[in-house]
């Protein structure tokens, strides 16, 4: 329903009319990550360049306090290389333990609109939104 308004200065008048309200409830998030399976040096394609898995690697015995010395820690070194620009790299984290993942960090690449995560290991699986 409209909602006409005014208001009277003496030097001036403000007249309002809302003919609409925002509904936060009535939209959803439509970004998600997609996933992609990739082996070391894998090339895979995004609407603005590509990405390349430089390095993959394993690391036991955590020195890190909160993780146990049977937790696994995995990290991937992308590249991600924007079409006839330049170029950006980013170092995706997930520690796991007994096939549990407890944690992965994001890396931002915000110039590209990419946020990257490592979600498991064998061929590294990458998601991006």
């Amino acid at each position: 329903m409209a909602n006409p308004s005014s208001k009277h200065y003496w030097n001036h008048d403000v007249f309002t009319y809302v003919s609409s309200f925002y509904k936060p409830d009535g939209k959803s998030d439509t970004v998600s990550f997609k996933p992609n399976t990739v082996h070391l040096n894998d090339t895979v394609f995004y609407s603005k360049g590509y990405i390349i898995v430089e390095k993959l690697a394993a690391k036991d015995n955590l020195p890190v306090a909160g993780f146990s010395k049977t937790d696994t820690g995995y990290t991937a070194s992308v590249k991600v290389q924007q079409l006839n620009g330049p170029s950006y790299s980013a170092d995706l984290l997930m520690i796991r333990n007994q096939g549990n993942t407890l944690y992965q960090n994001l890396d931002t690449i915000t110039s590209q609109g990419l946020v990257l995560r490592l979600d498991d290991v064998g061929a590294a699986r990458l998601r991006w939104e």
